[in-house]
């Protein structure tokens, strides 16, 4: 039996996000997982932990209805679906297990957001941006194959690896489907 998961790609439009797309160049500055069909609920990434804070920030669980998502009315996105084996779902599940009992050491890699400009892997122990994280966790889950290290993979390099069906494009605020 197969099971789906969903990456979702956003910009949120704060001041964090901005900067990362005058340097990237790319639509979406923001990646998120979720393994639930009720996709925007739970999503998994690494953000900021407080609305008025983008400085205090590491591993969060996401949802359009609590912490800064539910302050913004408009936040462009893209959500891939992704059908995987229920061994690969069962393993990322558990992938995502750690990282939530690990919630409190974990920090945001801000300075591993020079690596995939630079090429040089920045990577303090216990800290992630979130595509560097979505990449590792969909990597060692064996759901995705890429020729690059997470460390190296940006938002938008992660959107060119998946290959899989675009569920939704719009606004995440917005957004009604129960896959």
């Amino acid at each position: 039996m197969s099971k789906n998961i969903y990456v979702i790609f956003s910009h949120s439009g704060t001041i964090p996000s901005k900067l990362i797309k005058k340097f990237t160049r790319k639509k979406y500055t923001h990646v998120s997982i979720a393994i639930n069909d009720d996709i925007t609920t739970t999503m998994y990434s690494f953000a900021r932990k407080y609305i008025y804070n983008p400085f205090n920030s590491g591993f969060v669980l996401e949802s359009v209805n609590t912490g800064l998502l539910a302050k913004l009315s408009n936040v462009p996105c893209k959500i891939y679906k992704i059908n995987v084996s229920e061994k690969k779902y069962l393993k990322l599940k558990k992938i995502l297990h750690r990282f939530v009992m690990k919630k409190n050491i974990l920090k945001y890699n801000y300075i591993g957001l020079l690596s995939p400009i630079l090429h040089i892997p920045l990577a303090p122990k216990n800290s992630y941006f979130c595509s560097q994280f979505v990449s590792e966790v969909l990597i060692d889950s064996g759901i995705l194959k890429v020729d690059k290290k997470p460390i190296y993979i940006s938002p938008g390099d992660l959107e060119k690896y998946i290959s899989s069906e675009i569920l939704y494009e719009g606004n995440l605020k917005t957004v009604k489907i129960s896959a």
